[in-house]
């Protein structure tokens, strides 16, 4: 089979040139790559996203715990490229494992990280319209006041409106939507951006006040038993790093969304190396 007719090997090749074209970024913004493990001792927590676990531990949902850590003793610009894992997670634009990428940077403010997210994905994707909106502006298109009924019905009322704008970054979120964000003044310094409708990056300046993440882990926790789903232990570990971190912020974006937009591709499955292998095995 010739390479131009083999739609697994080009596929294969084009992954590759993107995970260049990503390491080629932060190599000229002189960041430290780091490889840290995938499987961690204890579980990350937040309300909407289930860890898989194992019975040597669980399988991280992100990188954030063990690169905070890593911060907290080398105070530098790192970044790592990490295959992370949810459970339950399944459809078009959702997968129990994908790719990411997560980048700390040190003494960077809001907007300076807002800006350098921006211009990874035009590095990847080429010129883009960039809009902004405030998270407030958004949730008017819910009419509920509830935080959390808002953020069950965000694919139904603020989706569509997301599907108008090329790239949208959202700024402003309110403190209880804070995640593990600085706020200042009611306001936390959080924001996420999408791509026509489709969520690519989710970053903040960090919280380093161990007091404060721990009551936010607590409130995570009382919304994961209230929905039936388990709580789980606080990583002390992490609460002790966060007090040693030095004034950073944090983002991370899904490499295998931004490949589907690049590709114009439609669903997962068809930027999967693994699904065209299983597709081409059933023939």
């Amino acid at each position: 089979m010739s390479r131009a007719s083999n739609p697994l090997e080009e596929l294969l090749e084009e992954r590759a040139a993107l995970l260049a074209d990503v390491r080629a970024f932060f190599s000229d913004r002189s960041f430290l790559e780091v490889d840290l493990p995938l499987l961690i001792p204890k579980a990350q927590i937040d309300a909407y996203i289930n860890p898989i676990e194992t019975s040597s531990g669980f399988l991280h949902t992100s990188p954030e715990y063990a690169m905070k850590k890593v911060l907290s003793q080398v105070p530098r610009d790192i970044y790592q490229i990490a295959h992370v894992f949810r459970k339950g997670e399944s459809g078009r634009y959702h997968t129990p494992e994908f790719l990411m990428v997560e980048w700390y940077r040190i003494g960077f403010g809001y907007q300076a990280l807002i800006d350098e997210t921006l211009a990874l994905l035009q590095h990847l994707l080429g010129p883009l319209e960039v809009r902004y909106a405030r998270f407030q502006d958004l949730w008017r298109f819910v009419h509920q006041d509830d935080l959390r009924t808002k953020e069950e019905n965000f694919d139904a009322f603020v989706v569509p409106e997301l599907r108008k704008q090329e790239i949208c970054v959202i700024t402003d979120y309110p403190s209880e939507a804070a995640s593990l964000a600085h706020v200042e003044e009611g306001t936390a310094q959080r924001f996420e951006i999408y791509m026509r409708g489709l969520e690519l990056a989710n970053g903040f300046v960090e919280c380093s006040c161990s007091k404060t993440l721990r009551g936010r882990l607590e409130e995570q926790n009382a919304l994961r038993t209230a929905a039936g789903n388990p709580a789980y232990e606080i990583d002390e570990e992490s609460l002790q790093a966060s007090e040693q971190l030095p004034p950073c912020a944090g983002v991370s974006v899904g490499l295998d969304r931004v490949f589907l937009r690049k590709k114009s591709a439609t669903h997962l499955d068809e930027i999967s190396p693994l699904h065209l292998v299983t597709q081409s095995l059933a023939l």
